[in-house]
């Protein structure tokens, strides 16, 4: 049986296994730990970008319908392929910061809080930081039927799901991660000569009972759009 040789590679296809390649780099522990988050942070601004060019591009085909040379199901397959192939990278990227650079920051002494209560020393330093310098840079939107609610993208928001102590729910919640005031890690004070670090998202999360008083949060999600960017 004769065998194909194709050339050519199609061009969203090779674009993501170039950046596959990037995401490779974080996961050889032979280079410096900073070198590979540095690799984390490439990858997920390339892909990002990807969705906002190529990936809007293509549905905003599919939805005017304006299919060039390709028929319907080849456009809406060629987006299938493209998810198929992101979703596997993701478990790779999730696999690479949760067992490979988690593991050598406290190989260095390095911890960060992630998703977890902070230890008891460092409960008290949590709240008193959050109350001076998170909670005056956050304004809280509840979500309401029919209310118009506008995204940013580019920035990360909380979606709070909670219920009124009194008059039940469920209520929703967005609120915008503070950026430019406020650090994405905040420091934390050394303890036993490990030295730690927590995500401003989870100190939002972790005192979200001051922000919403008289009520029962029951979920919070963090969400980012990426819109596109003829948009």
């Amino acid at each position: 049986m004769e065998e194909k040789f194709y050339r050519y590679f199609k061009r969203d296809t090779s674009w993501l296994s170039f950046n596959y390649r990037v995401l490779m780099e974080a996961d050889d522990p032979s280079l410096p730990i900073y070198e590979r988050i540095r690799f984390l942070s490439i990858y997920a601004s390339n892909l990002e970008e990807f969705y906002e060019v190529r990936v809007s591009e293509h549905r905003g085909d599919i939805m005017k319908k304006n299919y060039a040379d390709e028929s319907a199901e080849t456009s809406e397959e060629r987006l299938e392929n493209i998810t198929r192939e992101v979703n596997r990278q993701q478990q790779d990227f999730y696999r690479i910061f949760g067992e490979g650079i988690l593991p050598a920051l406290r190989q260095q002494k390095i911890y960060l809080y992630q998703g977890s209560e902070p230890e008891a020393f460092h409960r008290d330093f949590v709240r008193k930081y959050f109350s001076e310098e998170v909670f005056p840079f956050l304004s809280p939107v509840t979500i309401q039927k029919g209310v118009r609610t506008f995204i940013r993208d580019r920035r990360l928001y909380l979606i709070v799901n909670m219920w009124n102590k009194v008059t039940g729910g469920p209520y929703y919640a967005l609120i915008k991660i503070p950026f430019s005031k406020v650090p994405r890690f905040v420091s934390l004070p050394s303890h036993d000569g490990r030295f730690y670090y927590m995500f401003v998202d989870d100190m939002i999360r972790a005192n979200l009972p001051a922000v919403f008083p008289g009520y029962n949060v029951e979920g919070c999600y963090s969400i980012k759009i990426s819109r596109d960017s003829d948009i």
